[in-house]
């Protein structure tokens, strides 16, 4: 019995031996197996990076051109890039073979959009791709030295477009006692550290210059409103706004009773100030928060000074419809210019003051143009003393304004600045230059108008028989395209109106349009549909010869509307 068990137990032995051998054997070709997937894993990652490299290596070809005329020809060669290149391993033996190639888009007027692609096969035999983008162009490398030179005179970097000024302070500052605040209520004060700062009356610092002994320059004027037409509009929605690090003031303070002008019956008006830093050149404008007529415009000009062309003359005073006056000024000769900002003359800054640079708000009817501000901004400018566009026709003609007839011909030419003397001539125009002297012509680029389309279909009834007529369709402001029927039938025509808002600064809009048909046809009461929000209230009932769709609180960002309506030859017709 016992050499039974003892048999017994041997075998046993083998047995577990055996189980483990094959435990093992499984084990080692798992590892073998995941040893192999994970030189394959690493194998992908290095070719993707490789790849990457490749293609940033193409990259960096193409922005380090600087001979203007290889860049330009990067277009034509990208039709011929392909190309085939090798990574190496570690011990530099050739290993994944690769091909490159690219192509190019343009990308603005200068730039290019460049995508590179760089495509292997892996070790699974599946193709593989990587993609980079990115956009370049070219740059004289001068300019590169000229930016860091940092010295004064020909070839220096070019200062700063926004003057040089920052928004707030270190905190609040003590106002010394005896100190004077201007017209607004504001005060300009010099600080032991030599900074000049705009504050409040509670100290409160709204606008610092940044360069010790730099007085900040202003830029003041008046926005009239035209009583005749606007006589509900104060400034509660109505703001003046500034380019970059400044400040805008107004008087009197939001939600206040405007000022007269006059007996206020033609216009009134608020003031403001506008505070800048040395060298600064930007636009100011108006903008109008509320829901405007879409005749509600923005004049700007001296209504004596007669159209002259900006390609001849860039800061000619005429009359203009526009929200903003640009302002720059130029240093150079031609063709080469270099732009400086306020009061900087022969490349040293004075502090500077410009007065009497206003707005009109008014209202055109139609589809207005800069010679229908004329009459507007003449409307109480034939009644002396009051003259707040037109130009001072002698010295003592405008309270406060000098006049060089010697040096400046009113018809042609705006106020310029020597040192602390001011030479007015009545209202600038949509630009201003700093400077003596401006290139003519200077790119004004003012900003693209909006543009406002109601565009839609008119279904026209009956079916058969005599077909309705529009006769026309007529909109407040903008021109309409009536549609054109042909033959009977319930078919379905096109129409068009379209409002284009130069001049035009409101956040919102209010128009309408008016059709009218044959005497004795009916615009009916049903079927008014669209996108625009809210939509124009429907004829309670068809409506006989005409019928105006009124258009209320339409978003000026939205630009595009629709709506549908049919006509009817008879009253009945509106219901089939």
């Amino acid at each position: 019995m016992i050499g039974t068990r003892l048999r017994n137990q041997i075998g046993m032995v083998l047995i577990e031996a055996m189980v483990a051998l094959v435990v093992l054997a499984a084990g080692v070709l798992g590892i073998a197996k995941l040893s192999a997937y994970l030189m394959d894993i690493n194998g992908q990652a290095k070719a993707r990076t490789q790849a990457v490299q490749l293609a940033e290596t193409k990259l960096a070809e193409l922005r380090s051109l600087m001979v203007k005329e290889q860049f330009t020809a990067i277009t034509a060669l990208a039709q011929n890039s392909a190309e085939t290149l090798y990574g190496y391993s570690g011990n530099n033996v050739q290993s994944t073979q690769f091909r490159r190639w690219w192509t190019v888009a343009n990308s603005g007027t200068e730039g290019r959009a460049v995508e590179v692609f760089v495509s292997w096969t892996d070790r699974t035999n599946a193709a593989q791709q990587v993609v980079v983008r990115s956009v370049v162009s070219w740059d004289d490398p001068a300019s590169a030295v000229a930016v860091v030179k940092g010295t004064s005179g020909a070839g220096s970097y070019v200062s700063s477009p926004t003057g040089r000024a920052k928004l707030g302070g270190d905190g609040p500052i003590t106002i010394p006692p005896g100190s004077t605040p201007g017209s607004d209520g504001l005060y300009k004060l010099q600080g032991d550290d030599g900074h000049w700062r705009l504050a409040d009356a509670s100290g409160n610092v709204l606008l610092t210059a940044t360069t010790a002994g730099e007085e900040l320059s202003q830029i003041e004027g008046n926005v009239y409103i035209d009583q005749a037409n606007l006589r509900s509009l104060g400034n509660a929605t109505v703001y003046v706004v500034i380019s970059d690090a400044s400040f805008c003031s107004m008087t009197p303070a939001k939600n206040q009773a405007l000022a007269n002008f006059d007996s206020g019956t033609v216009y009134k008006y608020f003031s403001y100030i506008c505070y800048v830093g040395a060298n600064w050149y930007g636009n100011i404008g108006v903008v109008r928060t509320d829901n405007a007529n879409t005749n509600d415009r923005v004049c700007v000009g001296d209504p004596t000074v007669t159209a002259i062309s900006y390609s001849t003359k860039t800061d000619n005073r005429h009359p203009a419809l526009s929200t903003i006056r640009m302002y720059r000024g130029y240093s150079g000769t031609s063709p080469t210019y270099q732009s400086t900002g306020i009061g900087v003359q022969a490349g040293a800054y004075t502090g500077a003051r410009y007065n009497g640079h206003d707005f009109l708000l008014t209202r055109i009817s139609g589809q207005p143009a800069d010679a229908d501000c004329s009459a507007k901004l003449q409307l109480y400018d034939n009644a002396a003393p009051y003259q707040p566009f037109g130009t001072c026709a002698t010295g003592g003609g405008c309270p406060n304004e000098s006049y060089d007839a010697t040096v400046h011909t009113p018809a042609t030419e705006t106020a310029y600045l020597y040192g602390g003397n001011t030479v007015v001539l009545g209202n600038p125009g949509k630009f201003f230059c700093f400077t003596a002297s401006c290139p003519e012509s200077v790119s004004l680029e003012p900003p693209t108008p909006i543009t406002i389309n109601i565009t839609g279909t008119v279904a026209q009834r009956p079916t058969n028989g005599q077909t309705p007529t529009i006769l026309s369709m007529v909109t407040n402001s903008g021109t309409c395209t009536p549609p054109t029927f042909s033959g009977n039938g319930a078919t379905s025509n096109n129409y068009s109106c379209a409002f284009t808002g130069v001049g035009f600064t409101g956040g919102t809009w209010t128009g309408s349009i008016t059709v009218t048909v044959d005497s004795g046809q009916y615009i009916c009461s049903t079927d008014v549909t669209g996108t625009a929000s809210p939509l124009p209230a429907a004829p309670t009932s068809p409506v006989q010869n005409s019928y105006t769709f009124e258009f209320t609180n339409q978003s000026v960002n939205a630009g595009n509307s629709t709506l549908n309506f049919k006509i009817g030859k008879t009253a009945a017709d509106c219901s089939t």
